[in-house]
C-alpha cells in the first residue's frame, strides 16, 4: 500500500436521490492521516443531505477519537496512561512502535454505511483490543485533572449508539436522523471542553 490509504465507496440512488452510501478506508498508523480521513468521512456523511452542520462537526470529534484509538492504543499498543509522565515518554514510545515491524504493519480499517435514516461507522484495528468496562470514569474525582482517558466519553456524548466488540478491538458508531436537539449537544460539548487538562486523544 504505496500511500498508507485506500478506499473503496459505493452509492445507490432511487427517484428521491441518493438512498444508501458506503465507503470503505483501510490505513496505516501514520496519526497524521486521521484528520484528513475525518474529513473525508464527514463529507461523505454530507452527501446524504440531512446531517447539518454542527451535527457534522460532533461526529468529526468523535471519528477522530476512535480513529486515534485505533492507531495509538489499538495497532501500537501504547497506553494513555503514559501522557501522565512528565516527560515525553508518550511520544517516544509511538515513534518507537512505528518503527518496529511487530506494530507497524497492522492496518486500521473504517466501514461506513448510511441510508436515509442512520449513518454508521465501523472502526477496527489489528491490536489486542481492551476491556472497555474496566475504563475509568474521566468525570470522577480521582481523574478530572488528568489529560487522558475521555476519548469513549466523547464518542458516547457525540453519537446516539456506540458499540464494541467482544475482543475490543472494534467500535460501531451510530448517528440517527432524529437524535438530541442541538442546543442540547452545545450545552454537553461546552461542558466536557471545560474541564481542566488537555482534551484527550484516546481511551
Amino acid at each position: 500500500m504505496s500511500t498508507g490509504w485506500r478506499e473503496q465507496e459505493y452509492k445507490r440512488r432511487d427517484v428521491g436521490g441518493l438512498c444508501e452510501y458506503a465507503l470503505t478506508i483501510q490505513f496505516d498508523n501514520d496519526r497524521n492521516k486521521v484528520t484528513s480521513i475525518v474529513t473525508r468521512l464527514t463529507g461523505a456523511a454530507a452527501q446524504m443531505g440531512w446531517l447539518g452542520e454542527e451535527a457534522r462537526l460532533y461526529v468529526g470529534v468523535a471519528l477522530e477519537e476512535a480513529l486515534l484509538n485505533a492507531v495509538i492504543h489499538g495497532n501500537l499498543e501504547v497506553s494513555s496512561a503514559l501522557r501522565e509522565a512528565d516527560d515525553d515518554a508518550f511520544e517516544r514510545l509511538i515513534k518507537l512502535r512505528q518503527e518496529d515491524p511487530r506494530y507497524n504493519q497492522r492496518l486500521v480499517t473504517v466501514e461506513m454505511s448510511s441510508c436515509r435514516e442512520e449513518m454508521s461507522w465501523c472502526i477496527r484495528d489489528e491490536g489486542p483490543g481492551f476491556n472497555v468496562a474496566r475504563i475509568p470514569d474521566p468525570r470522577s474525582a480521582d481523574r478530572v485533572g488528568l489529560q487522558s482517558g475521555r476519548g469513549v466519553l466523547m464518542m458516547r456524548t457525540f453519537m446516539d449508539e456506540v458499540a464494541f466488540n467482544p475482543r475490543g478491538n472494534e467500535v460501531t458508531m451510530t448517528k440517527r436522523r432524529k437524535s438530541v436537539p442541538s442546543d442540547v449537544m452545545d450545552v454537553i460539548a461546552e461542558a466536557i471542553a471545560e474541564m481542566p487538562g488537555e482534551l484527550a486523544l484516546g481511551r
